[in-house]
């Protein structure tokens, strides 16, 4: 299992169900740890040798997570024919906020896409705030900025990150992740919720 914040639950819901779990986490003291039958903590970009430990460990790879690195691991799990829990392409094109944007919008949906910043000449600056910065790929995390300071400020740290920026409008009230399994034509949500203590 990879997990990040939701590591607990997910080390849980398979204990419950008799499945032992190594843990692969990026950082000492990650959600689940204290849980797990086998922990492995390492740098995520050490690719070879968290695949190798993966191999031995087992032929299932439980992504809990949308991290680059673990989707990374997971592609390369699945080359090597394993199992993963999700298809990687299929990921690869939702990781891309842009993609998802694009696909969600011919569904015919409402996204809160408000303009895509290329580079530091681009000279947009959002008439209404809050607003929400993202990379487009997750090169850097995803921040909520008040003010034109802060807008360009955090901008510029992920025009640095080698990333393009996409602004959203910020949507008040409450935001939700609901886990789900799929399979072709079913789609089941899961009744685990994740805890948002450490989030």
């Amino acid at each position: 299992v990879i997990a990040g914040q939701s590591g607990e639950e997910i080390v849980k819901e398979f204990q419950i169900r008799g499945v032992e779990v190594l843990l692969i986490c990026g950082k000492v003291g990650e959600s689940g740890s204290e849980l797990a039958d086998e922990v492995l903590i390492c740098d995520l970009s050490l690719t070879d040798s968290i695949v190798d430990k993966i191999e031995n460990y087992s032929r299932y790879l439980f992504l809990g997570t949308g991290h680059n690195l673990a989707i990374n691991i997971a592609r390369i799990c699945a080359q090597k024919e394993l199992e993963v829990n999700f298809d990687t392409e299929i990921a690869k094109l939702f990781k891309s906020k842009l993609k998802t944007h694009r696909f969600v919008s011919q569904l015919g949906y409402k996204t809160p896409l408000l303009h895509v910043i290329n580079g530091s000449d681009d000279n947009f600056s959002p008439k209404i705030f809050p607003v929400i910065l993202k990379s487009e790929e997750d090169s850097y995390k995803t921040e909520m900025v008040g003010s034109v300071r802060e807008f360009m400020e955090v901008r510029d740290r992920i025009l640095d990150s080698n990333s393009v920026v996409v602004v959203e409008n910020y949507i008040s009230g409450f935001e939700v992740t609901i886990p789900v399994k799929a399979a072709i034509n079913k789609i089941e949500a899961c009744r685990v919720s994740l805890s948002m203590e450490r989030i």
